[in-house]
C-alpha cells in the first residue's frame, strides 16, 4: 500500500513540477513580449507624432495623439469592466450550484445515517465536507 501511495505522490509531484516550469517559462516569455510590444507602440507613436508635426504642427500633433490614446484607454477600461461583471456572475452561479449540491448531500446524509452503513456514511460525509469547504473558500 505504501508503494502505491509513494508512486501516486511521485506522479503528482512530477505533474506539479511540469506545471511550475511551464508557468515560469510562459511568464518570462510574456514579459519579453510585453516589453517588445511596448517598444513597438512607442516607436509607432514617435513616428506618427513626427509625421503629424510636419503636417499640422507640433502642438496639434501632440494633442491629437493624446486624445486618441485617451479614447483607446477608455474603450479598454469599458471592456475590462464588462468582462469582470461577466466573471462575477459566473462565480455567483457556480457558488449557488455548489451550495445546492451540498444541501442535497446533507439531505441524503440523514437518510443514509438510518441505514447504519458506516462506509457509505463516511463517503457522503466526506463529500458534504468537501462541498461546504469549497463553497466557503470561494466566498473569501
Amino acid at each position: 500500500m505504501s508503494r502505491m501511495a509513494h508512486s501516486l505522490a511521485a506522479s503528482a509531484t512530477r505533474d506539479l513540477g511540469a506545471i511550475a516550469r511551464q508557468t515560469r517559462r510562459n511568464a518570462i516569455l510574456y514579459v519579453v513580449v510585453g516589453v517588445l510590444m511596448t517598444m513597438a507602440v512607442v516607436s509607432g507613436l514617435i513616428a506618427g507624432g513626427l509625421y503629424l508635426a510636419a503636417t499640422m504642427g507640433g502642438i496639434y500633433a501632440a494633442l491629437f495623439i493624446a486624445l486618441v490614446t485617451l479614447i483607446l484607454a477608455l474603450i479598454l477600461l469599458a471592456v475590462l469592466m464588462v468582462l469582470n461583471r461577466i466573471e462575477r456572475r459566473r462565480q455567483r452561479a457556480a457558488r449557488a450550484g455548489r451550495a445546492l449540491a451540498a444541501s442535497a448531500a446533507l439531505t441524503t446524509l440523514g437518510t443514509v445515517a438510518r441505514s447504519k452503513n458506516p462506509l457509505v456514511l463516511a463517503a457522503i460525509g466526506g463529500l458534504v465536507f468537501a462541498l461546504t469547504r469549497t463553497t466557503s473558500r470561494s466566498r473569501d
